[in-house]
C-alpha cells in the first residue's frame, strides 16, 4: 500500500512540474545577452590617469538627472559597477553632454568611452569599439496584465494614448 501512494505522490509531483513548465513556457521570456559564469580576464589599467564615460540626461530610465539634480539611470549604475570591478572608482569620471555632442567629445579625447544607445552600424563599427550588446531593443509595451493586450496590436491601440520618447 506504501509502494502505490509512493507511485501517485511521484506521479503527481511530476505531472505538477510539467504543468508548471507549461505555465512558464507561456510566460515571455526575457533574453540572456552574456554567460553568467564567464570571467574575462581585467586589464592592466595601472597607467590610466582616469576613465571618463560620456553620456546624457535625457534618456530615462538609461541616463537622467533625478528630484535633486543628480546624474542617475541604468547607464549611470553601469559605469559605476564597472569601475568598482575595475577597481578604479577613485579614477572613475561620468559627465553628461547633450547628445549631439558626444561622440565629437570622444574624438577630442574629452572621454575615454561613451556610454549611451550608440546604434552599432557598419559605419559607427569602422571608428568606434563596442562593448559585447548588454540590452536588446524591439519595443516593448508595458501594462497591466488584467488589461493585457493580445496580437495584433496595432488595432487595439487605435486611438488610444501611448508614451514615446520624442526622436527615438
Amino acid at each position: 500500500m506504501a509502494f502505490q501512494w509512493r507511485s501517485f505522490a511521484l506521479a503527481m509531483l511530476i505531472g505538477l512540474l510539467s504543468f508548471a513548465d507549461d505555465i512558464r513556457a507561456a510566460e515571455p521570456q526575457v533574453p540572456v545577452l552574456w554567460d553568467a559564469k564567464e570571467r574575462l580576464p581585467k586589464p592592466d589599467l595601472s597607467a590610466l590617469p582616469r576613465l571618463r564615460f560620456l553620456t546624457t540626461t535625457d534618456f530615462p530610465p538609461f541616463n537622467f538627472l533625478d528630484s535633486a539634480g543628480k546624474l542617475s539611470g541604468f547607464h549611470i549604475d553601469l559605469a559605476r559597477a564597472i569601475c568598482a570591478e575595475l577597481g578604479i572608482v577613485e579614477k572613475c569620471q561620468i559627465q553628461a553632454l547633450p547628445w549631439a555632442e558626444l561622440e565629437g567629445a570622444l574624438q577630442k579625447g574629452e572621454g575615454e568611452a561613451i556610454i549611451a544607445g550608440i546604434a552599432a552600424t557598419p559605419d559607427s563599427r569602422s571608428t568606434y569599439a563596442f562593448s559585447r550588446s548588454y540590452l536588446q531593443f524591439p519595443a516593448r509595451f508595458v501594462m497591466p496584465k488584467s488589461k493585457a493586450l493580445t496580437e495584433p496590436v496595432f488595432d487595439k491601440l487605435r486611438g488610444k494614448r501611448v508614451g514615446v520618447v520624442a526622436g527615438s
